[in-house]
């Protein structure tokens, strides 16, 4: 979310739509149904899943344990974390990878150490 607020707010012809709103200024739910302000909504307003932000009443968050968002958070952060299975890297690709890595910290003057690449 910190991301979304540093970027600040991009205006331009599109995100205002002011033709599409003139056309529509007596159609609110068709203003607020079209795929122009559904595709703009993706785009500049990001909602943390239901498991995190918990949208629920007082009662169930209480009944649940009463878990603050963070906790929530740190939780679906470890159990990504421990399922994730990273993509296999043909071997002639990390030759490459490995090869441009050391170029570099030689021409800098430094040692990769051997741990990097094992």
């Amino acid at each position: 979310m910190i991301h979304r607020l540093i970027r600040g707010i991009t205006v331009t012809e599109d995100t205002l739509a002011v033709d599409f709103i003139k056309e529509n200024k007596f159609d609110a739910a068709g203003i607020l149904g079209s795929d122009h302000t559904f595709d703009w909504f993706q785009k500049e307003l990001l909602i943390p899943s239901r498991e995190i932000i918990g949208r629920t009443s007082y009662t169930k968050y209480a009944e649940a344990g009463s878990r603050e968002i963070f906790e929530r958070a740190r939780d679906k952060k470890h159990q990504i974390l421990s399922t994730y299975k990273a993509p296999a890297i043909d071997a002639h690709r990390l030759d490459e990878m490995k090869n441009i890595l050391t170029d570099y910290a030689l021409r800098k003057g430094e040692k990769i150490p051997e741990f990097i690449f094992n």
